[in-house]
């Protein structure tokens, strides 16, 4: 007999503008996140639409003196970690992760990647984890429980960073 477990996760309408409780982020990153295959299944469709983010994110991890190769073990913890923020989003604010607006936005990003551009993600990427505790190890258990390496888990969060960053007007260009 199969057994079927029901998880409840707590309604969070201001996410992504206030971080995961600890009752969410101990439900998704102790069960939900390891026990599905919605998240394998999302990391594959976004596979071949992602590498010029992961350029960008490595360049900023880079200003942060945060070393990660360019390889396709990082590049797919980089992005499990953007498909994990899209799914904790829709799970616990009940709204899909906004493709339309992600894929402006990263045009956007790309025709203004500069100096400038890659300074400020790198200052706003070494602050998330301190405004954003609960998602950040949400995000990053899932990557522990398969045995990431620490530059696999910097791939990982900065998945989840530039997806978090692609739904707020921080990409958005000023007239």
């Amino acid at each position: 007999m199969a057994h079927t477990h029901f998880i409840t996760l707590e309604n969070q309408p201001d996410f992504p503008g206030e971080d995961l409780t600890e009752k969410n982020a101990d439900m998704l990153s102790g069960y939900y996140l390891e026990h599905t295959d919605g998240l394998d299944q999302a990391a594959e469709q976004l596979f071949n639409h992602q590498r010029d983010l992961f350029s960008v994110a490595l360049q900023a991890l880079w200003l942060r003196n945060v070393e990660v190769p360019n390889t396709p073990h990082h590049y797919r913890s980089f992005i499990h970690g953007f498909a994990s923020y899209d799914l904790i989003q829709t799970l616990v604010k009940q709204k899909q992760y906004d493709a339309g607006l992600a894929m402006t936005r990263t045009d956007t990003l790309l025709i203004n990647s500069n100096l400038p551009t890659f300074v400020e993600l790198a200052d706003k990427s070494a602050f998330w984890p301190f405004e954003r505790p609960n998602l950040v190890r949400t995000v990053t258990a899932a990557g522990e429980v398969r045995q990431e390496s620490d530059q696999q888990l910097h791939a990982r969060t900065m998945g989840a960073h530039i997806a978090f960053m692609l739904q707020r007007p921080w990409f958005d260009v000023e007239g």
